[in-house]
């Protein structure tokens, strides 16, 4: 990933390291005290000589306290063990569960305003193309409705967080007339190096009535031609074109699609426009799987593909699959690679449908779109994934909370939430393994004598984060050097002049809630 900007992935095994599924969720199990001891397991065995001498210290208060430390200290009874020892409990989850899935779906922002985008399409520019590197064609699919499914662009420097370039109004098409039952969706994007050209394809289809697949082309990402028809089966049509994708070689385009068969189509063309040489074959599975959407991209390796499928009869059980070719006719068995979720609280606990492959300096990344069931209302919501990995078949899904910032925030809130809960178990080392230089400097154990114990967080390019716990149990939270908050008593203080909570009204309006030197409440609206 050297040649990638800015990707804050958590753990993504980019540097050839191979992670065993079922020791990684036991390391990482989503809870606050496994999400501590997963990073401060390593220095067990730096420091289990120094901790094993430690059997008696000064602490906060209480019998229960003090052996909580001692426990801490002992090597044998260590919080880490004894949490591993409860994990050992839980198997069946921790089997079932996929490092392959992204625990969040990425943020990208719809004209609908549902944010549930699916179909995407990403590609690479090698570098900043009109702004931007990463370019993403993907239609929104809010509740499932497909009056939404609408062709839309966005782009990305860094592959996480993503917008709509400046100048560009998202859809580049809507259906024009909603009632017919007419439809866009499955959405594919190339770029013509030849004539420095972005080309948005897309499928129009009223299932029986007529199948149709467009294409719009773009010299800076922003201002579009005219669809022009590209693939017409005609009026009355039963043949199907799911999820067309298209590559541009040797001064021709290629394509394939799904059938209404459920085979594999190929075609090829001079202009995008006039198609000859069409083909069809099953694509083998490992497993008794029927076709459903595709990706395919040309590599160093050939033809390297993703298909969506499901079992035969069960379409609510679409799954992602990982096959290649060396002429993009004949593929090898597919192999499963992600899969629902088996959290029943995931986003994407239903099924996984189109995806995006992407290849950057021997690196895989994964766009995969998927649907997740709330299990309490049964509410669709779709969205898209990232997993990411040097080999296709053992990715890692992304889990960062926010998707953006030079630090881990999920890895920050838990440390944050364990320290709030039980200061008196930390103290001051080094720890380096955030990412962007990021660093907490922390540790699980408390040191003879100290009257405070601090929590820093330190990105690596701002200012210290600290929150400092005294014996008198009063917590400070810093920004720099000065303390800006004081926590006691139950009550938050805050030590600079001027300063208040931001609260947000039903309508929307954010206000400064400050204290004058009257003694006065004064909310002060926020432009």
């Amino acid at each position: 990933m050297s040649n990638v900007p800015n990707v804050n992935f958590n753990k993504i095994p980019n540097n050839g390291v191979q992670f065993n599924q079922k020791q990684y969720y036991e390391d990482n199990f989503d809870k606050i005290n496994d999400e501590l001891v997963s990073n401060v397991n390593a220095q067990l065995n730096d420091t289990a000589q120094r901790i094993d001498n430690i059997i008696t210290t000064p602490v906060p208060t209480g019998e229960a306290v003090a052996q909580e430390i001692i426990d801490a200290r002992d090597p044998g009874k260590s919080i880490g063990a004894t949490i591993r020892d409860r994990d050992k409990k839980n198997a069946d989850k921790i089997e079932s569960a996929s490092i392959a899935n992204s625990v969040y779906p990425l943020h990208i922002p719809t004209y609908d305003n549902g944010n549930q985008a699916i179909h995407p399409k990403v590609i690479d520019m090698g570098a900043a193309w009109n702004g931007w590197r990463y370019w993403m064609a993907y239609t929104p699919y809010t509740g499932g409705n497909d009056l939404y499914e609408n062709p839309c662009i966005a782009v990305s420097n860094d592959l996480i967080r993503w917008q709509a370039p400046t100048g560009l109004t998202n859809p580049l098409q809507a259906v024009p007339n909603p009632n017919n039952g007419w439809h866009y969706s499955d959405t594919h994007l190339l770029y013509r190096t030849d004539l420095n050209r972005l080309e948005i394809w897309y499928r129009y289809n009223k299932n029986g009535v007529e199948e149709k697949i467009y294409r719009q082309t773009s010299l800076n990402g922003v201002t579009w031609s005219e669809k022009e028809l590209a693939l017409d089966y005609g009026t009355g049509t039963t043949e199907m074109c799911y999820s067309p994708a298209v590559i541009f070689e040797n001064g021709k385009y290629r394509m394939w699609y799904v059938g209404i068969d459920l085979k594999l189509w190929h075609m090829e063309s001079a202009d995008g426009l006039t198609w000859t040489n069409k083909t069809s074959r099953h694509v083998p599975f490992e497993g008794d799987y029927r076709l459903w959407h595709i990706d395919i991209e040309k590599t160093e390796l050939g033809y390297e593909a993703l298909w969506n499928g499901y079992p035969y009869g069960q379409t609510e059980k679409r799954i992602l699959f990982y096959a290649k070719s060396t002429d993009g006719l004949v593929f090898d068995v597919a192999k499963p690679i992600i899969k629902p979720s088996a959290n029943s609280k995931a986003w994407d606990n239903s099924q996984i449908y189109r995806s995006s492959l992407l290849k950057v300096n021997g690196n895989y990344y994964v766009f995969y779109s998927a649907l997740g069931i709330n299990p309490l209302t049964g509410t669709n919501i779709w969205g898209t994934g990232l997993a990411s990995g040097i080999d296709p078949i053992n990715l890692k899904g992304y889990d960062n909370v926010l998707g953006q910032g030079d630090v881990d925030l999920k890895y920050i809130s838990s440390i944050i939430r364990a320290f709030l809960q039980k200061p008196y178990l930390f103290d001051a080392v080094l720890q380096t393994d955030l990412h962007g230089g990021a660093r907490f400097i922390t540790d699980l154990y408390g040191i003879k004598g100290r009257t405070t114990h601090p929590l820093i967080i330190q990105p690596q390019n701002g200012q210290l984060l600290q929150l400092n716990y005294n014996n008198t149990g009063d917590i400070y939270f810093y920004k720099g050097i000065n303390a800006d908050v004081r926590y006691a008593n139950g009550e938050f203080e805050f030590l600079s002049g001027g300063k208040g909570f931001i609260l947000k009204s039903n309508a929307g309006t954010r206000y400064r809630i400050t204290v004058n030197n009257l003694g006065e409440i004064v909310a002060t609206p926020i432009v």
